[in-house]
C-alpha cells in the first residue's frame, strides 16, 4: 500500500528526523511504505521520548554542587577514552561574559542580546541544545547536563521576540580547553567530577596529584603546608574532608598514619596517605580528614582546611626539608615488569626478627617470619659474613648474575638455611624483610640516604679508636629518627608522646656512647654513658688556655652543625673524670654500639632527653683502618 502522507504527519516526521540526526534539513515527501513509514515513527517516538526526559535534567540533586573550580574538563591533551561523556553547566542569566580559554570563533554565546530573547511566565528562558534536548524556562543557578556530541561545537537555540531565532555556538570537541568555572556567555562550565587537568598554562599551584580519571599516583607520598588560617577546600566538600575553614593551632603536634609531626604556622611536611578513603590528622588530640583515594582531585595550591597541598607524585619532588620521611622512600629493584634492571648487587640489613616478605611468597623465599640469632656468622655465595643485630652487609652477583635463589646458611646450624628469590620473577624492594633480611639497597637502588642529626665513622689511628662526628640539627622536626626517653613524670610541656618537641641547639647539648643493650632499659639510654662529649667539643680545648679545657661551655652558643674528632688525646681532662672512662675503655669489647645526641635536661636528670640518635655500629666489623 503506498499511502499520500498528509501534512500533519509530514511536519512531525521532519522534526523527528531533525533530532536523530542533529541538523536542519527539509524534507519533501509525497508518498512512503506504510512499513518504512512505520519503523521511522518507532525511531521518532523513542528519541522524542529521551527528549522529553532530558527537559527535566536541570532539576537532579545530584547537579546541585559546583564542585571543582579552575580544572580542565577536557582538551586536547585529553585522551580521547577518557573524554567525558557528559558536560555540566551553570545557567547564571549573565550574558556578556566572554570565554577566557576560547576566542569567538569557538565560543560565541556572549553576542546574544538578552533583550532579544522570549522570557517564559517566571523569567526563565528556553534552550534547545541541538541533538540533545530542550531545557524549559532555565533561571540563574540552575545547572543541566549535556551529552558530548560527535560535532565539534554545541549549538544553543533561544525564542526570539522576532518570531524567529537565535543561536550561539560552544566548542566541545576538546580540541580547546573547556575549564570548569570558565564562562561561555550565560553558560558557566562545571566540574562535578569530570576534570582531567590542571587548568592549562595555570601551572602555578594548579597541578593535579589525582583524581577519578587518574588514580596512578593513589597513595604516593604528598607533601602539604600547615596554615593555622583553615580554609574549605575547592575540590573537596564537607562530605569528603571534615578539615574545613577555621581558626587552629599557631603551633602543633599532628599524627598522621603513625607518623609524629611538630608543626607551626608555615612548616611542610610529607605523609604517606592512608590505604583507605581517608586519611586522619590528629592536631593536637583533635582530629580531622581529607579524602586521598582520589574519588575527587588532589590539586597543588588547594587548601583543606589547614593543609595546603604543596606536592607530590606527577608534580615535581617534594621539597627537601630534612624530613626523615622525604628521604627514604621504597624503591624497588626489580619486578617481573622491569627484568632490564636485573642487579648485580644487593644490599641487606639483618635482623634478629624475622618478617614475611610483602613481595615474595613461602614458594619463592623460604626465608620467613621468626627469631634469628642476635649474633651469627652467615655463609652466600662462598663469602662469610659476621653479622649482629641492625647491621648491614652487601653481597655481589657472581658473574654479575643472580640465580633464581640465593641461599644463606647459618653458622653452626642455629637456624635452618634459607633462600630468597634473585631472578627479579618476584619484586626486590628496599624496605621488605624477607626473613632476618630487609632489603636496604642495590646498584640499582642506592641504599637510602640515612636522615641521622649525627653521623660516626670509627677507626683506628695509630692503634687507638677515634671517632669522627658529624653533627646537623639545624632544621631537623618531630619526625627525626630518636628515643623517646622522656620521663612518663614530667609534666613541663617539653615533651610530646615520649620525645622533646624543642631541638634549638644549646651549648650544653652533648654527645653519648652507648652500649646498644641500654636500649632494653625502661627509659632507653637516658643515664650517663661511659664516654659522653658536649658538642662544643672542638672549641673547649685549647692549650694556651688551660682553662678553657675544664668545666663546662653551657653558656657558650648552641652549635647545630659542626664537625669533629673523639679521641683520647684530644679529650678535655674533666671527660675522664668520676664514672667516665676514656674512649679506649669505654670501646674495649666488641659488639654494638650507638652515639646520641642528647639535651643536658630532663626530669630531675638523670634521665637526659634524646635529641635524635645515631647509626648502630658494630666492634670489629664496622671499624675503618
Amino acid at each position: 500500500i503506498v499511502p499520500t502522507i498528509n501534512s500533519s504527519i509530514n511536519f512531525n516526521f521532519i522534526f523527528c528526523w531533525t533530532q536523530v540526526n542533529q541538523r536542519v534539513i527539509e524534507i519533501k515527501m509525497k508518498v512512503l511504505s506504510s512499513l518504512a513509514l512505520f519503523a521511522y515513527l518507532k525511531v521518532c517516538t523513542a528519541r522524542l521520548s529521551l527528549f522529553e526526559r532530558d527537559v527535566i535534567a536541570h532539576n537532579d540533586r545530584s547537579l546541585q554542587s559546583e564542585g571543582s573550580i579552575g580544572c580542565t574538563v577536557c582538551s586536547k591533551e585529553t585522551d580521547k577514552n577518557k573524554k567525558p561523556e557528559f558536560f555540566f553547566f551553570e545557567f547564571t542569566d549573565d550574558w556578556n561574559q566572554e570565554s577566557f580559554w576560547m576566542d569567538s570563533k569557538d565560543s560565541d554565546c556572549h553576542t546574544i542580546n538578552p533583550n532579544e530573547i522570549v522570557r517564559e511566565a517566571d523569567g526563565g528562558v528556553e534552550v534547545t541544545v541541538r541533538g540533545y534536548g530542550r531545557f524549559k524556562s532555565l533561571s540563574s543557578g540552575n545547572k543541566f547536563k549535556i551529552k558530548r556530541g560527535r560535532k565539534a561545537s554545541t549549538t544553543m537555540q533561544f525564542k526570539s521576540i522576532n518570531g524567529g531565532k537565535l543561536t550561539c555556538a560552544l566548542h566541545t570537541s576538546c580540541s580547546e580547553p573547556l575549564v570548569a568555572g570558565d564562562t561561555h556567555g550565560p553558560f558557566k562550565i562545571l566540574d562535578l567530577g569530570s576534570c582531567q587537568l590542571p587548568a592549562p598554562g595555570n601551572t602555578e599551584g594548579q597541578c593535579t596529584i589525582c583524581d577519578k580519571q587518574n588514580k596512578d599516583n593513589k597513595g604516593e607520598p604528598i607533601t602539604v603546608q600547615y596554615i593555622a588560617a583553615g580554609k574549605d577546600s575547592a575540590y573537596q566538600d564537607g562530605q569528603k574532608a571534615s578539615c574545613v575553614a577555621g581558626a587552629y593551632p599557631e603551633s602543633a603536634v599532628i599524627q598522621v598514619n603513625g607518623q609524629t609531626i611538630q608543626v607551626v604556622n608555615g612548616t611542610e611536611f610529607t605523609f604517606d596517605p592512608e590505604n583507605s578513603a581517608e586519611t586522619v590528622f590528629s592536631i593536637n588530640g583533635e582530629d580531622c580528614f581529607i579524602h586521598t583515594s582520589c574519588s575527587v582531585p588532589i590539586v597543588v595550591g588547594d587548601q583543606i582546611g589547614p593543609f595546603l597541598i604543596k606536592g607530590g607524585a606527577g608534580c615535581g619532588p617534594p621539597p627537601e626539608s630534612g624530613s626523615c620521611s622525604e628521604v627514604c622512600k621504597e624503591c624497588v629493584v626489580c619486578d617481573k615488569e622491569n627484568k632490564d634492571s636485573k642487579p648485580k648487587t644487593l644490599s641487606f640489613k639483618y635482623h634478629s626478627e624475622g618478617l614475611n616478605s610483602k613481595y615474595q611468597p613461602e614458594d619463592k623465599a623460604s626465608c620467613r617470619e621468626g627469631v634469628y640469632p642476635a649474633s651469627t656468622t652467615i655463609t652466600v655465595l662462598g663469602q662469610d659474613i659476621q653479622v649482629q643485630d641492625g647491621q648491614e652487609f652487601t653481597i655481589t652477583a657472581p658473574g654479575g648474575k643472580f640465580d633464581a635463589e640465593t641461599d644463606f646458611q647459618f653458622a653452626d646450624g642455629a637456624v635452618d638455611e634459607c633462600f630468597i628469590h634473585t631472578s627479579c620473577s618476584v619484586a626486590l624492594a628496599t624496605g621488605d624483610r624477607i626473613g632476618p633480611f630487609e632489603v636496604v639497597g642495590s646498584d640499582k637502588c642506592l641504599p637510602c640516604k640515612t636522615c641521622n642529626c649525627i653521623e660516626s665513622v670509627v677507626r683506628i689511628e695509630d692503634g687507638r679508636y677515634v671517632i669522627d662526628v658529624k653533627l646537623d640539627y639545624e632544621n631537623i622536626g618531630i619526625d627525626r629518627d630518636y628515643v623517646a626517653n622522656c620521663d612518663p613524670r614530667d609534666e613541663s610541656g617539653r615533651c610530646v608522646n615520649g620525645t622533646i618537641i624543642d631541638f634549638t641547639p644549646k651549648g650544653d647539648d652533648w654527645i653519648g656512647l652507648y652500649p646498644c643493650s641500654d636500649e632494653e632499659s625502661d627509659l632507653p639510654f637516658s643515664v650517663q654513658p661511659e664516654f659522653w662529649s658536649y658538642t662544643c667539643y672542638d672549641t673547649v680545648m685549647d692549650p694556651d688556655r688551660p682553662e678553657f679545657s675544664r668545666g663546662r661551655c653551657k653558656n657558650g652558643p648552641g652549635i647545630g652543625k659542626t664537625e669533629f674528632t673523639l679521641d683520647d688525646l684530644t679529650a678535655p681532662s674533666f671527660y675522664r673524670e668520676g664514672i667516665y672512662n676514656p674512649l679506649e675503655e669505654a670501646l674495649a669489647q666488641p659488639g654494638c654500639y650507638i652515639l646520641l645526641l642528647n639535651r643536658d635536661s630532663g626530669f630531675s636528670p638523670p634521665p637526659y632527653y634524646n635529641i635524635c640518635k645515631g647509626k648502630k655500629f658494630y666492634l670489629p666489623n664496622d671499624v675503618e683502618a
